[in-house]
């Protein structure tokens, strides 16, 4: 059988130890038989791809992302993992008027960002 990448049981454990959760209340939480859970927490087993998406809801990560975590779908090669990261909890404001305040905070820091890359090559021409 297909082992899941350590990456993803990683983030299953701990948030089991975070919540002090055993196997059976995991698979209730989810909606999964405990052999099921039994599988991939203690036998590194792959879950199906429902089964990862009940787990990545849990997690709150985005479905794609934890099919990619646990190795149902590839890695995508040019993504930084903190952008997938940041992308998660994008998704999770929910509220237009907090989506819009994400949005001009994150502007304002590129704009700063910008700013400071066009100062320091300003310095560099002058010295």
């Amino acid at each position: 059988m297909k082992q899941v990448r350590s990456e993803f049981l990683q983030m299953i454990k701990a948030r089991m130890k975070e919540e002090n959760l055993g196997i059976r209340e995991l698979a209730r939480r989810i909606g999964v038989s405990h052999p099921t859970v039994t599988d991939i927490v203690t036998y590194g087993n792959m879950p199906s791809f429902d089964t990862c998406n009940k787990l990545s809801k849990w997690l709150n990560i985005s479905e794609e992302t934890g099919l990619r975590k646990a190795g149902l779908l590839p890695l995508k090669p040019d993504t930084d993992e903190w952008v997938e990261e940041m992308n998660d909890k994008i998704t999770q404001i929910k509220d237009p008027t907090r989506r819009e305040m994400a949005k001009k905070l994150l502007d304002a820091l590129v704009e700063d960002e910008q700013s400071g890359r066009n100062k320091q090559q300003g310095k560099s021409k002058a010295g």
